[in-house]
């Protein structure tokens, strides 16, 4: 039977694939500089003997790796680049560092570390007795305080434990002023009742509801009152007040 195309085995087994991109990377890769290299020097001839070298320091060179993802470059030790190119994502197989300068870098960030000299409250750390940090280009202020408390536990414990205090004497503060605002307005100016009540004065005319009218004999006036007895009741007050009662 033939097989098809697709049905054809790879003639490389995996580790031969990710061997032969790795040796395709090592092709394409660029020198980095140097670390400082030299002799250990067990004494360096400053007396009668010369100099005495116990150890040589030779590197086997560096090369520039970049991070897929990132860009981030790196140099490392030609030793461990095979090692450094074999890594790959878990989550997607893919090669973790190439030897291609893929064209990005990361994100720089602007954030400083709170201990940072040029912060504006350095002059009230100095005075805590809080150490300097220049550690700058922090990503945002949640990297900030991650920062802090990974590499400044007991300076953030500090700095934490009088903002609280600072807030706290501000909010009392606050709430005086509104209590003595409400205070103020609440006032009132008191003003001492009359010692007697006047007696209200009576209407001889009812007039919301008048129904029945009687008329007096002596000054013609007229009284009303609900019903008939109601207005003789009326009548018979206004005689006693106005009339003395005749």
């Amino acid at each position: 039977m033939v097989q098809t195309t697709s049905e054809v085995p790879n003639p490389l087994r995996p580790e031969q694939d990710a061997n032969a991109m790795v040796q395709e990377m090592l092709r394409d890769a660029e020198v980095a500089p140097e670390p400082e290299v030299g002799d250990r020097v067990l004494d360096d001839g400053s007396g009668d003997l010369p100099p005495t070298i116990i150890d040589r320091v030779e590197s086997a060179g560096h090369t520039w790796l970049y991070n897929t993802r990132s860009g981030e470059p790196a140099s490392v030790n030609n030793n461990m680049v095979p090692s450094r190119l074999s890594q790959t994502w878990r989550d997607d197989g893919t090669p973790m560092f190439t030897t291609r300068d893929p064209g990005f870098r990361p994100h720089i960030g602007e954030e400083r570390c709170l201990l940072h000299p040029e912060k504006p409250e350095r002059g009230e750390y100095d005075r805590m007795g809080l150490p300097v940090c220049r550690a700058s280009h922090i990503q945002n202020e949640y990297e900030v305080r991650q920062h802090m408390r990974t590499k400044h536990g007991k300076e953030w414990a500090v700095i934490e434990d009088t903002r609280q205090r600072t807030e706290a004497a501000e909010d009392r503060k606050f709430q005086r002023v509104m209590l003595d605002r409400y205070a103020a307005q609440d006032t009132v100016e008191t003003v001492e009742a009359p010692t007697t009540t006047p007696e209200p004065l009576v209407s001889d005319v009812d007039v919301k509801t008048p129904q029945v009218s009687v008329a007096c004999e002596t000054c013609g006036r007229t009284v009303q009152g609900k019903n008939l007895t109601g207005a003789k009741v009326r009548l018979r007050s206004h005689m006693r007040r106005v009339h003395d009662g005749t």
